[in-house]
């Protein structure tokens, strides 16, 4: 607490609880390889995320070692389950009696939004039938597209993997033609690694 205005402020001790939470996921290690090999060859950004509550926080994250504009999201940051290609695929890969009471609470939450937004996440569970992977076509941030997929981790959990970009690079067709196949090898060498 600051002692002249009572402000509350985060100190380093929160670094110590970050590293803990983090060190217990050992996908991160075992995906920080490919996934910075997947950001250098689409010229994308690659991220690893976890649902926390209404959201998915990411717990990985690699840019291509290239100059191109990508999304700027780091370890920590938040997106929303309900218009994320993240937050679809960890939908997706939920059981109807999990995903059930989400949707309905994403439902209640964005009001006026929701028809919209159910719109594109029915689209979303027919690409996860057919390919495993979901797709967020500008609905996140409107000069973004990206592709998710969901992969169980050693103890269950699921953790999603998202590749993508500007709109204008990463369009739908590419998304689903080039970055769907890599993210599906992705998820299967990830899926090999942590057993």
């Amino acid at each position: 607490q600051d002692a002249e205005t009572e402000r509350f402020t985060l100190g380093a001790g929160a670094l110590v609880l970050a590293r803990a939470f983090l060190s217990g996921y050992d996908a991160r290690a075992s995906a920080r390889e490919p996934m910075q090999a997947l950001a250098d060859v689409t010229g994308g950004s690659v991220y690893l995320a976890v649902c926390d509550g209404m959201e998915m926080v990411l717990i990985e994250a690699c840019r291509p070692r290239s100059r191109m504009f990508t999304a700027r999201l780091s370890v920590g940051s938040r997106v929303p389950l309900a218009n994320s290609a993240l937050g679809r695929a960890y939908l997706c890969a939920l059981g109807p009696e999990a995903r059930a009471p989400l949707v309905e609470s994403l439902r209640l939450m964005r009001g006026n939004e929701w028809p919209a937004l159910e719109e594109s996440f029915t689209q979303s569970q027919k690409d996860w039938s057919s390919t495993g992977v979901c797709l967020s076509l500008g609905q996140f941030h409107s000069e973004i597209n990206s592709a998710a997929i969901a992969v169980r981790g050693p103890d269950g959990e699921l953790l999603v993997l998202n590749c993508g970009g500007p709109a204008h690079v990463f369009d739908e067709a590419r998304l689903r033609q080039q970055i769907t196949p890599e993210l599906q090898k992705l998820a299967r060498a990830l899926a090999k690694a942590t057993g």
